[in-house]
Order: C-alpha cells, then sequence, then structure tokens
C-alpha cells in the first residue's frame, strides 16, 4: 500500500521578496504553513515584520515570488475576496471606538462578520468583564490589547495575522494571549506573531528578518571623532565644493552621480573644538544641499 502524501499546504511562500519606499524589505521567503501551525517573526525595529503581515494581509504586493492560499495566488482578484475572509488581522492601531462601551466594541465587529452571541464570552475570558458596560475612552492600554482580542475571539476566522500583540499586557495578559493561540491552533488554526518580546507558543517555526541597515552614525558619534581628531580639516569651506560623500561620518542614499555638491553660499566653517550648535548647523546644510541635488537622502539622527 502506498503511503499517504503529506496534505498540501494551506500557506505558501515561494522566494518572496517585498518592497516598501522603493527600498527592498524582504528578500526570497520561503514558507509553508499547514493548519494548526504558528510561525513568531522576530527581528530588529524595522527589518519588515510588519511588512511581512501586511503582505500577508493583502495591503501590498510581493515585488518577487508568490503567496498562495491552498494553491491560488493571492493577489488573483476571485482568490483574493475569499482569502481575505480567512484573516484576523490585529495591528498596534487598536480601533477602539472610545464612544461605545466595551461590550459595544466587539459587538459591532462581530455584527459586520454576520455572527453574534460570541461578545460576552470573549470579554469574559479576556478579563474585563467588570468593565462590559464602561466607555472604551476609559480603559487603560493594557485593557485595550484585552479588548482587541476578545475581538479577535468574537470573530474566530482561521488565520491571525498578530504585529506585536503583548505590548502593553501584564504578565498575566500575555497568560491570556498564549492559551488564545494554544486553543485557536487546536482548532486547526493559523497564527503569525510579529513581535521582540519574548511570547510562549509551543512547537512555533520561527523566523528571524535580517537588519535592513547597518547602524547610523548618531551626533554622539560624530562628536566622538571631532574630539579624537578624526575631521581634522574643514567640512564647509566658501572657496570650493564640500567634500563629504566619502566621509564615513556621513551616509547618503539615492541616485548619486560622479558630481559632488556645490556648497560655496554655505559660510560657515567647521572648528574642531567648536560648539554642539555649529555641528548641528553644518549638517543641516549639508542635508539641505544633498536632498536639492540628489531627492533622497538619509542622515543620522541629530
Amino acid at each position: 500500500m502506498a503511503p499517504l502524501k503529506p496534505p498540501p499546504p494551506r500557506l505558501l511562500l515561494n522566494g518572496v521578496s517585498c518592497m516598501r519606499n522603493a527600498q527592498t524589505v524582504l528578500r526570497d521567503i520561503n514558507v509553508s504553513v499547514h493548519d494548526g501551525t504558528a510561525l513568531v517573526l522576530t527581528g530588529a525595529n524595522g527589518s519588515g515584520k510588519s511588512t511581512f503581515l501586511r503582505m500577508l494581509a493583502g495591503f501590498s504586493r510581493p515585488s518577487a515570488g508568490e503567496v498562495l492560499w491552498n494553491g491560488h495566488d493571492i493577489t488573483s482578484p476571485g482568490v483574493f475576496q475569499q482569502y481575505k475572509l480567512q484573516l484576523n488581522w490585529m495591528s498596534l492601531k487598536d480601533a477602539v471606538k472610545e464612544k461605545l462601551t466595551v461590550l459595544e466594541n466587539v459587538q459591532w465587529f462581530e455584527l459586520l462578520e454576520g455572527k453574534h452571541g460570541k461578545s460576552a464570552p470573549a470579554i469574559e475570558l479576556m478579563g474585563l468583564g467588570r468593565l462590559m458596560n464602561e466607555k472604551a475612552r476609559m480603559l487603560s492600554m493594557g485593557q485595550r490589547k484585552r479588548l482587541q482580542l476578545a475581538r479577535l475571539l468574537a470573530i474566530d476566522r482561521p488565520i491571525w495575522l498578530l504585529d506585536e500583540p503583548s505590548v502593553a499586557l501584564d504578565a498575566e495578559g500575555v497568560k491570556l494571549l498564549e492559551y488564545i493561540i494554544a486553543e485557536h491552533r487546536k482548532k486547526g488554526g493559523i497564527v503569525f506573531v510579529a513581535t521582540h518580546l519574548p511570547i510562549e507558543i509551543e512547537d512555533a517555526m520561527s523566523l528571524r528578518l535580517p537588519q535592513r541597515f547597518p547602524r547610523r552614525k548618531t551626533l554622539v558619534d560624530l562628536m566622538q571623532s571631532c574630539n579624537k581628531g578624526a575631521l581634522n580639516a574643514p567640512l564647509i569651506s566658501p572657496q570650493g565644493p564640500l567634500e563629504v560623500l566619502s566621509d564615513p561620518m556621513l551616509e547618503v542614499a539615492g541616485p548619486l552621480s560622479k558630481t559632488r555638491p556645490n556648497l560655496e553660499d554655505a559660510s560657515v566653517e567647521y572648528v574642531r573644538n567648536g560648539s554642539r550648535s555649529k555641528i548641528i548647523f553644518i549638517l543641516q546644510t549639508i542635508r539641505s544641499s544633498l536632498k536639492r541635488r540628489y531627492g533622497s537622502v538619509i542622515f543620522s539622527n541629530y
């Protein structure tokens, strides 16, 4: 008797890349997800965790590769209409209606789903039972997060996309989050979690996204280099263009040409032992000139 073939994945990411603001955020990702699976996305700030979830939610399209649901590309119009009905999206923006009560907030989304009867049990489970008739504007940040989780339970769709779901939750709230994720998976549900905080999810797959950019130089770095004598020549000279493109203290992004930017109109010279205000003025002058010349400029935070 021939062995049974394993079931096809419910979701398949095949060589997926994604761009945001003309920059590649995700590159060549391959993931297969079956019913009952949890995938935890980790990585530094800006590594693309939220972009990954937004792509799965259909808010952005892959720049390369494909996302398949039941073997069909989710970007196809007919497929996406069915696929989006499987999704429960929880973002950092809680979408809480402050003029409504806690119960009304959950019932509102439940009615949009064409369901009823699950709001009160979900609120009770998330520990908000005594606040059920309170206005949502009275809730703390952690209670608002619990309200979001109660909506997940009331709507009850199979695929959960959770962006930083444990932010603002206390220890008890995190335990509740872990519990409802485990229960959802037991029913065959799929959970994607983007987080930088520890969440205990049994047998979860993990995908760590690499940092997109190296660490940028800050004003503190610049001043430390100045104190060490790393910059021993004027940065700005009224007699000629500024030589900054090869300077490791600055980062420039965009379509650069061989022509140096002309800053002859700058009248302030760099003084090695000068004040903080002079350094800031110089950096602002450099930034404005390069932005006029090349368009997109990335500078250190100052």
